[in-house]
Parts: structure tokens; sequence; C-alpha cells
């Protein structure tokens, strides 16, 4: 993943092309304005990612359950997938 640091100027002028990159290349886009960071471009898939990844750490209770599996699993609590299911995987 790579940031690229643009000025509105070059938005403006490039975009048709930044947003083709952003569809077949992991980059995010910082928009300057001023010399200082006004907006970030990035693609629909990446934000999508992000917002679902923001809504699994807002729910505490599942935090909580993928932490305890991966306390179970470190411990060897475990079953596995003929135990479980009666067959082997």
């Amino acid at each position: 993943m790579t940031n690229e640091i643009i000025t509105v100027s070059e938005t403006r002028k490039n975009l048709l092309k930044i947003i083709k990159e952003l569809e077949q290349v992991e980059t995010r886009y910082i928009i300057t304005r001023g010399g200082k960071p006004s907006a970030v471009l990035m693609s629909f898939d990446e934000y999508f990612r992000l917002i679902a990844t923001l809504d699994i750490l807002c729910e505490q209770d599942l935090v909580k359950g993928i932490s305890d599996g991966l306390k179970d699993l470190e411990a060897g609590r475990v079953f596995s997938f003929e135990d479980v299911f009666g067959e082997p995987f």
C-alpha cells in the first residue's frame, strides 16, 4: 500500500487517471491544500474494508470473542474438524 501526496490542483487535472489507478493498485492519495493534508482518496474496496473493520471494532462483544478465541488457540484449547463434524477434512 502506498500513499501518494498530491495537491488539489494536481487532483483536478488528473482525476480520471487517479480513479483508474485506485481501481487497479492499492494506493491512497493524500490531497493537500496550502501544503496541509485536506482529504484522502482511496478505492471503494479499501473504503468498504475500512468501514467493515471499524464496525467490528465497535462491537465489544465480538472483539472479546475474537480475543478469547485467540487465547484458546494459543493454549491448545481447540477441537479438530473431525471432532466437531465427525469426518475428516
